[in-house]
């Protein structure tokens, strides 16, 4: 079995870790270090959406890359594999923008989670979020 080592880009990265002793699925969490965050809206124009206080707000029907502040070191032949949060989907109409996220071996900068607000209302994203 081969080795997955994480490396945390900031102070406040929290570490992916699983929720319970039968979680499938390890959780990664929001991690908000620089002072704005590129969004697309459901018209497709570039926008800048402003980090305030660790906290960022994506309209409704907007797209963007969320930070982990996680760069993964996955061994060659591994892939790690981002899918979305049943609660948070249900509760908050945010979503995977491609359904399942695959990191590959070769990707070795920040691992950046794609989020689709679904929703017609404003969702807020706060560090430390799953």
């Amino acid at each position: 079995m081969s080795e997955l080592n994480i490396y945390m880009m900031s102070d406040k990265t929290l570490l992916p870790l699983y929720s319970t002793r039968e979680s499938a699925c390890f959780d990664l969490r929001c991690c908000f270090h620089k002072d704005t965050l590129v969004c697309y809206g459901s018209d497709n124009v570039k926008r800048e959406l402003e980090v305030k206080n660790g906290k960022v707000l994506l309209p409704a029907g907007s797209r963007t890359l969320v930070p982990t502040g996680l760069i993964f070191d996955i061994p060659e032949g591994y892939s790690v594999r981002i899918h979305p949060r049943s609660g948070t989907s249900l509760k908050f109409g945010l979503t995977l923008i491609n359904s399942e996220g695959i990191i590959d071996s070769d990707y070795t900068d920040e691992v950046m989670i794609p989020i689709h607000n679904a929703s017609s209302t404003l969702v807020e994203l706060a560090d430390g979020e799953r």
